[in-house]
């Protein structure tokens, strides 16, 4: 086997492993929306039928109908589901996977860019970027748009070294799928699309050449823009999500674009919502900024196209957000992540390649204080964060009472029933838990009732009389009828 092969396995395990640790733990519980894309893939992939009934739909309407679940992450989870069998380890780790798999495909095109140490400094500053950690631990919709910015980022520098209208069509594409991979980049997808549109412009030899570069660039991405209005029909609200567009005046609309570069945020107070930082890390690692500015300089004083158009990218991506008033919310900026981390490894690899011996030791000495503000960071998302988090996400340890449950009915050969107010309180987790351990929900009870022969009740109380109960319980006790 070739060397490459098996050094890029060996990476591939222990990333996997690395973000995988504690997985289920930090933080403790699911979050609604965690289990609503849980519940609904694990129906999906059983019966091919949504919460709601509805047979593979486009969207999914979940949350008590006052939320959309986007197609591609819903899907994504409901194949990963089928073939491997639903769990709440695997919800979890399908992000992991969405994580590890984008710093390896940054990795390899960043090498194509920058050589070996631009490629490592690119994917290690994604690797300890705070918000990639986090999220990694969350079966959310926000990380899916990444692996399509690092795949948008590939076809633009294919197209300018082939010119071919293949990878224009292939930008469109991939553009227009990325619009159903997460709501926040709806806004980011337009900038980009006509950032695309500007490059094909400028690197067109002539007014006719750009237009027909253009007419490629809207046959493949028109499809899914058109397919809108007939998505609203079918599917309220699907799109936009309840969010409404206003524009009352310009600060109003530049304050929550700037707030997206706030650098008090960015790099030390993270995003406003607790469940996304540990309050005193940004989304991007500290020790980092340096890298980015240095980035940043060279990609002008270079001038070369692609680094331009990348910077254009990152810099003006959010500028939508100024319409629907999203102020200090970084996981809705996921995509950035791997601009930012392509400009870091574009300032280390300039730095490295000065002649004198002494910069090299500046890279090092840099890149070591990086890991020592990562490992920081990791102390601090592993011990403080699962306990303020908490009160967010509840625990989601009960999930072994469920499973529990299911060995206790299946022995028995009893049916499995819920007491109301377990079915009530553990909300979309709870619904979940059922359909990966039986299947389908379970038939509720009045709290006040006893396990009837042949029935195995998951119950909150301590005791039922003319009960026993099956020790072992995490949150919840199982109670059998006495013999």
């Amino acid at each position: 086997m070739n060397k490459g092969v098996i050094l890029a396995i060996i990476f591939t395990v222990f990333l996997s492993c690395f973000f995988g640790y504690k997985l289920l733990d930090v933080p403790r519980g699911l979050t609604l929306d965690e289990a609503s894309f849980g519940y609904n893939a694990a129906l999906l992939a059983q019966t091919a039928r949504d919460e709601n009934g509805r047979f593979l739909p486009l969207f999914v309407l979940s949350s008590g109908g006052k939320d959309w679940r986007q197609p591609v992450t819903q899907y994504y989870l409901t194949g990963l589901f089928r073939v491997f069998g639903s769990s709440v380890f695997l919800l979890r780790f399908s992000s992991v996977i969405i994580v590890v798999g984008s710093i390896i495909a940054l990795y390899f095109f960043t090498k194509s860019l920058l050589g070996i140490v631009g490629a490592v400094a690119a994917s290690g500053v994604m690797a300890m970027t705070p918000a990639i950690m986090i999220q990694s631990h969350m079966a959310l919709d926000n990380i899916m748009p990444i692996p399509f910015t690092i795949f948008w980022l590939w076809l633009m520098k294919a197209y300018l070294r082939y010119r071919e209208n293949k990878w224009v069509m292939a930008i469109g594409i991939v553009l227009g799928m990325s619009l159903y991979t997460y709501k926040g980049m709806r806004p980011v997808v337009l900038i980009w699309l006509v950032l695309s549109a500007l490059m094909l412009l400028v690197e067109a030899r002539s007014v006719r050449e750009a237009l027909k570069k253009w007419m490629c660039l809207g046959i493949s991405v028109a499809p899914f823009f058109l397919a809108i209005p007939l998505i609203e029909k079918y599917y309220p609200g699907a799109m936009m999500g309840g969010t409404k567009i206003v524009f009352n005046n310009v600060y109003e609309f530049l304050q929550p674009y700037l707030s997206s570069f706030d650098i008090s945020y960015l790099f030390v107070s993270g995003d406003l919502l607790s469940i996304h930082s540990t309050g005193i890390h940004g989304m991007y690692l500290l020790a980092s900024a340096p890298w980015f500015v240095l980035g940043i300089y060279r990609v002008i004083r270079k001038g070369e196209r692609f680094w331009i158009y990348l910077l254009l990218a990152f810099f003006f991506g959010p500028l939508f957000f100024g319409l629907v008033g999203s102020v200090h919310r970084f996981s809705r900026l996921m995509m950035m992540v791997p601009l930012y981390s392509l400009v870091c490894g574009f300032g280390v690899s300039w730095v490295w390649s000065q002649k004198s011996q002494v910069w090299k030791l500046v890279v090092m000495g840099g890149l070591l204080i990086m890991v020592i503000n990562f490992g920081d960071f990791l102390r601090s998302y592993r011990k403080t964060y699962p306990g303020v988090t908490e009160s967010i996400t509840g625990t989601m340890n009960y999930y072994k009472d469920f499973e529990r449950l299911a060995k206790v009915s299946a022995d028995r050969n009893s049916e499995a029933v819920i007491h109301e107010q377990v079915a009530g309180g553990t909300g979309e987790s709870g619904k979940f838990f059922q359909i990966i351990y039986f299947g389908k929900l379970l038939r509720v009870v009045s709290d006040e009732s006893p396990p009837k022969t042949g029935e195995v009740l998951i119950s909150p109380r301590d005791e039922i009389e003319g009960s026993k109960v099956i020790p072992g319980a995490v949150q919840f006790d199982i109670f059998v009828p006495k013999d």
